[in-house]
């Protein structure tokens, strides 16, 4: 009787009686059959005595005033079972307290009954009740492995009608979803942080999460509710019940809590945005009640559409704004986040950067360097402050020290302003040119000054050279001073195809030397921000007569873009498991036109988000540590791009690919300190965080050093929040390189705007655009796409026969104005037309609609 099989016609799970639980989890849906859950076979690491097998219980209960652990109470072998055609019933009972479990195999799902019963004659206090849940999320070098057998959990606990799911990294169906039934609830979710063999475990080629509990009975809930710690009576009871099904696509997971009498809600634009918005909240069932919590945000209003109850709510305030619906006797609580707008991010954030990331001490290593800011201790990370661990942070390289200059120098692009140019400008000659770069030869050093490596480095000459993440940073940052210098002809830049050969040097530097992991990092590995190689610099050369330079450049991205289409899933990494090459991968399938790896980078980047409405988790990217980790990266923003190019630009157009990007794009902002909230200190005024760390996520340690401090620190949180700069100018600069306003007909809400308001003038449609830009524009009913290379597009109206655009024009040539199309899946997206409108504001252009006819 050791292992039996439940199963229906969309899940096959096995268990086993001599381990007590559930050693494999599989579906017929699944192509590849993968198990869900860690196997014996696969793992036997796992296959202890203490073994934690999906279907086991832990926590803590006091027995006649005694804590024990449950584990310690319940012996797997002495469990007695019953079972019955799908069914399976175990019974333990020690110490007065019996357990009985129900494992029943229905048509649509699994459902797990848990019963803890006192048989005893004195009362049970019960602190802890635990589903510990090891689930396959254990990434090897294995890419076949990696991508169709792992597993990535996204979390959503909101008390009642929480849930988790489990989706393949590589984006192929199906989904495993684990929800609690009835009035059941998931209070938290918490790592194994004491057990080394069920903690984290990360090494050379492989990565794992841990072990995570998810909390049925908790002192210490992750929501704002009581601890629902109980007492049981003799001869009482206590019953809960979970499920677990297998579904086609995370789209169903609102469907299945309806259909099982929980609480839905999605939001549009997302879980995360501008003050300046009205978040449409929809929620299931619609006579549930949506209570604010705060009394400066307000229900405007309230309808029901296509079965959703749809409320309109402003926030009144900054950061987490909390949102409560009930349902009968349910009670589901959910949190918001709210930033300023996103034009003022982003222009705050450049004054603030050029003004105080920027080293002005001439004595520092890195002078005009662009450096990291700490939002604790008020300061930029430099070589006469640095309290942290990481003594390369104050080296001006490197993510965290080119991600500040990456991002002013991609905003000037769109919006120049004298002063960050100047710093610009220095930053690019003194700091890059003058003390980041080694001549002859470009290498672009990984700190200043510059570092001896160690073993296995130093022997193959790579000294500190070796890293093609810092390449990319530099060819981007010389590309957009180009670009500046084309548009604006400045007095005090280099002539603009100086930047540009610069850009192409640094490039080719980058394809000849040995690069990390194993030499190959720049021809095998997509790195963040590499996009632009693919897709415009070899084209700028050739524009500017570079033709043989141009050509070189060809063949060396045409040779790495063959490379990715000869692989099923081409996004390797520093780390085993990670996001960081969805959109540069995507860039070069896009070059040669590859459906594969277009397609294989969109699904996987939209797979690696999560959709679940939890402020800091909600489409934002999974690392190999998992939810539990470092959430709300730089790879939130940047790493959305394939879903917007996919879906729009190449005419793959699904609602849910849509609100995916632009749930990411928005949340994406969230670490930037809108309203001081994540430090109210008037010196912080435009500053950023670096990442969100779902494990402190309600905990601070952030604190100012003193001199009196000898010991090094970790990074310092707030609210789960790191309160330094970090790596999130990458993130801004991804955000710039895609922001646009969206219009599109949602199934539930009918015609929205994304980025942009939408409404009705007589015949015509009049949109104002307020995505932080002004530049992009997408019509999804008329299937066009509208943008302007040098100035910021105010208003379009649309009427049956003409195109009126409003725009402020700021380019010294004036600015050209394009109108292309959004294919039909299969087709290219064409130039339907396009003129220059000269420099001024309130440019007005009217274009008829027959010279958009898609041909």
């Amino acid at each position: 009787m050791e292992k039996i099989i439940l199963e229906n016609s969309n899940m096959q799970m096995t268990y086993d009686t001599a381990r007590g639980g559930f050693v494999s989890v599989k579906s017929p849906l699944d192509d590849y059959f993968a198990d869900f859950v860690i196997t014996p076979e696969e793992f036997p690491q796992y296959d202890v005595e203490n073994s934690k097998w999906l279907g086991t219980i832990d926590g803590v209960v006091a027995v006649d005033g005694q804590k024990q652990l449950l584990e310690h109470i319940f012996k797997k072998e002495a469990a007695s079972y019953t079972i019955d055609e799908n069914k399976i019933r175990a019974v333990n009972t020690e110490n007065g307290l019996s357990l009985t479990q129900t494992f029943e195999m229905k048509e649509d799902m699994l459902e797990w009954t848990i019963c803890l019963e006192n048989s005893g004659a004195k009362d049970i206090e019960v602190f802890e009740l635990n589903l510990p849940l090891l689930m396959d999320q254990y990434f090897r070098n294995d890419n076949d492995f990696k991508y169709e057998h792992c597993v990535l959990r996204h979390t959503c606990i909101t008390g009642s009608s929480s849930y988790l799911y489990w989706e393949k990294s590589s984006g192929s169906t199906p989904v495993l979803l684990m929800l609690p039934l009835g009035n059941t609830q998931l209070l938290n979710l918490e790592k194994e942080q004491e057990d080394k063999l069920f903690g984290s475990q990360f090494g050379d080629g492989y990565g794992y999460e841990g072990l995570v509990r998810a909390k049925l009975v908790t002192k210490t809930p992750a929501i704002d509710v009581p601890a629902n710690t109980f007492v049981l009576a003799p001869s009482e009871k206590k019953v809960f019940q979970i499920g677990f099904t297998f579904l086609k696509d995370v789209e169903q997971i609102p469907n299945v809590l309806e259909e099982k009498e929980q609480i839905a809600l999605c939001a549009v634009p997302g879980i995360v945005g501008p003050i300046t918005t009205n978040f449409m909240i929809m929620t299931k069932p619609a006579e549930a009640i949506v209570s604010l919590d705060d009394p400066a945000d307000e229900i405007l209003e309230t309808t029901i559409k296509n079965g959703w109850k749809v409320s309109t709510v402003r926030f009144g305030g900054y950061g987490r704004r909390k949102v409560s619906v009930n349902s009968a006797e349910k009670t589901a609580h959910y949190c918001f986040f709210v930033t300023e707008a996103v034009q003022t991010m982003i222009d705050e954030h450049a004054a603030f950067v050029a003004e105080n990331h920027f080293e002005t001490d001439e004595n520092d290593p890195c002078y005009h360097a662009l450096l990291m800011w700490d939002m604790t201790n008020k300061r930029r990370i430099n070589s006469t402050f640095n309290p942290y661990f990481e003594d390369w942070w104050t080296g001006g390289s490197d993510d965290p020290g080119l991600a500040s200059g990456l991002f002013l120098a991609e905003k000037n692009v769109y919006r120049p302003q004298e002063k960050e140019l100047r710093v610009l400008n220095s930053f690019v000659e003194d700091f890059i040119i003058e003390r980041l770069t080694e001549q002859p030869g470009w290498r672009v050093h990984r700190m200043v000054p510059w570092y001896v490596m160690f073993e296995p480095w130093a022997g193959r000459g790579a000294d500190d050279v070796w890293r093609a993440f810092n390449y990319v940073h530099v060819i981007n940052i010389m590309r957009d001073m180009y670009l500046i210098q084309k548009r604006n002809q400045l007095s005090y830049l280099r002539e603009s195809t100086q930047y540009l050969k610069m850009a192409y040097e640094y490039t080719k530097a980058m394809f000849n030397y040995w690069m990390f992991p194993d030499g190959v990092g720049a021809s095998e590995y997509g790195n963040m921000g590499e996009m632009t190689l693919p897709l415009y610099l070899a084209q700028d050369l050739e524009s500017e007569g570079f033709i043989q330079e141009a050509a070189e450049m060809n063949a060396i991205f045409d040779k790495k873009a063959h490379f990715f289409a000869s692989e099923n899933f081409p996004f390797g990494s520093e780390m085993v498991y990670d996001s960081t090459a969805f959109e540069a991968v995507y860039g070069y399938g896009k070059r040669i036109h590859s459906e594969h790896v277009m397609a294989a980078a969109a699904k996987a980047s939209f797979a690696n988000r999560g959709k679940q409405p939890v402020w800091y988790l909600y489409n934002t990217d999974v690392r190999g540590g998992g939810d539990t980790e470092w959430n709300t990266s730089y790879m939130t923003q940047l790493g959305a791009y394939p879903l917007l190019d996919y879906a729009l630009d190449e005419g793959h157009v699904k609602e849910d690919w849509i609100l995916s990007y632009y749930g990411a794009f928005l949340s994406g902002w969230l670490i930037y300190n809108s309203g001081g909230y994540w430090n109210a200190e008037h010196e912080n005024h435009g500053a950023t965080g670096w990442i969100t760390m779902g494990k402190w996520i309600n905990d601070t340690d952030a604190r100012v050093f003193t001199e009196a401090d000898k010991k090094k620190m970790w990074m310092p949180y707030v609210n789960g929040c790191v309160s330094l700069s970090g790596e999130a100018g990458l993130g801004f600069f991804g955000a710039l390189r895609t922001a646009c306003s969206i219009v599109m007909d949602h199934s539930v809400l009918g015609r929205i705007g994304l980025g942009c308001t939408v409404s009705k003038e007589g015949s015509e449609e009049v949109i104002s655009l307020h995505d932080g830009l002004g530049m992009r524009f997408y019509h999804v009913p008329q299937r066009l796409k509208i943008q302007i290379d040098a100035g910021e597009i105010k208003e379009i109206r649309i009427s049956d026969n003409e195109v009126t655009i409003l725009v402020d024009v700021w380019g010294c040539d004036g600015a050209e104005i394009s109108f292309m199309s959004i294919p039909e899946e299969g087709k290219k997206q064409q130039l339907l037309y396009k003129l220059a409108a000269n420099k001024g504001e309130n440019v007005c252009v009217k274009v008829k609609k027959e010279l958009l006819a898609i041909k």
